[in-house]
């Protein structure tokens, strides 16, 4: 599966039903605020993310994730838009609260490239909602000229970003005309390094059982400040895909700073080699506070460093837990 809105601002029949259930008043009337800047439309705009972010889930994850687990099945899948706050926001509100509806969360990862954080978004919510595997759709659109070694490279790192399941994009059984620039290459017998495959796939399969079953171990979460992009995020409605080529467009300069400087913080923290885990509010609950640390009640993973980047909105559970946190501190 690979969902997404269909539109920028997404509605259903449903939606002013559902939002007078959750928010306790009416939608309609505050819709243009959409497109407008002030604090009014802040609060509007977080209510109405929370909500289609809870129903998209709901609705396209839940009823899927709820049958395949009384069938005694998983469901597996990668979502749209997986490397920016802003690409998030166009195709699901917020990413990472789908992810506690896939029983694998995965991504999709094209070209052999290392260094976005869409491996790193996806991993982080696939541990804080106690899920054992994580897996890629790797190498796609890598082209006809990808080496075997960008293959191990861009392996090596998705390895390290917590990716434990490699699904390789892809096998074709015949390359003939229009097919041959269809995302190649093809790893199959049409690859030229299609004899090396006898070397990858033990080794990939290797280091896959070994980062399975266990618990991630790092000391740093680094909150998504989502909810703070919201507040200043205006969709451009002439976006048709929000990245590549297109963008994602951001109209306003603090939602642009928001999606940039998280970007950088993660990407910096990568460079010194430090490993964290990206905290989404919807995870938050979670977790506890103990002995100054922050644990996560299902998988007992502890981190003793939470980073708040610019953040002018918290979800209630956030500021609780960060309350309990220096309380906790405060006393030892």
């Amino acid at each position: 599966m690979k969902p997404g809105f269909a539109t920028r601002s997404p509605w259903t029949k449903t939606l002013p039903e559902e939002f007078l259930k959750r928010k306790h008043y009416d939608i309609e009337p505050y819709l243009p605020l959409l497109q407008r800047s002030g604090p009014e439309a802040s609060l509007f705009r977080f209510d109405y993310y929370d909500v289609i972010s809870d129903l998209y889930a709901e609705a396209t994850f839940k009823q899927v994730y709820d049958w395949c687990d009384s069938q005694g099945l998983k469901t597996i899948g990668h979502l749209l838009g997986e490397e920016t706050l802003a690409a998030q926001t166009y195709f699901g509100g917020d990413m990472l609260r789908a992810f506690k509806y896939l029983h694998i969360p995965a991504l999709d990862h094209l070209g052999c490239g290392i260094g976005s954080l869409n491996a790193k978004f996806v991993a982080s919510a696939s541990h804080h909602y106690g899920k054992d595997r994580v897996a890629c759709e790797a190498f796609g659109a890598s082209g006809w000229n990808a080496t075997y070694e960008e293959m191990v490279q861009c392996s090596n790192w998705l390895f390290q970003q917590g990716v434990n399941m490699i699904i390789m994009h892809g096998f074709y059984y015949s390359i003939r005309g229009e097919r041959y620039n269809d995302f190649p290459p093809s790893y199959f017998f049409q690859w030229k390094y299609w004899d090396m495959m006898q070397e990858y796939v033990p080794m990939a399969n290797r280091m896959m059982n070994m980062l399975s079953g266990g618990i991630a171990e790092c000391d740093i979460l680094v909150y998504s400040p989502i909810e703070s992009f919201w507040d200043h995020f205006i969709p451009d409605l002439d976006v048709k895909t929000g990245f590549w080529e297109e963008g994602p467009w951001i109209q306003d300069s603090v939602a642009s700073d928001i999606d940039r400087d998280f970007q950088l913080l993660c990407s910096h923290l990568s460079d010194e080699n430090l490993d964290f885990s990206i905290l989404g509010a919807d995870a938050v609950i979670n977790f506890k506070a103990e002995n100054g640390l922050l644990a996560n009640r299902i998988t007992g993973a502890q981190y003793s460093i939470l980073v708040l980047p610019y953040a002018n909105i918290l979800t209630d559970e956030t500021a609780r837990l960060l309350g309990m946190t220096l309380q906790l501190q405060a006393d030892l």
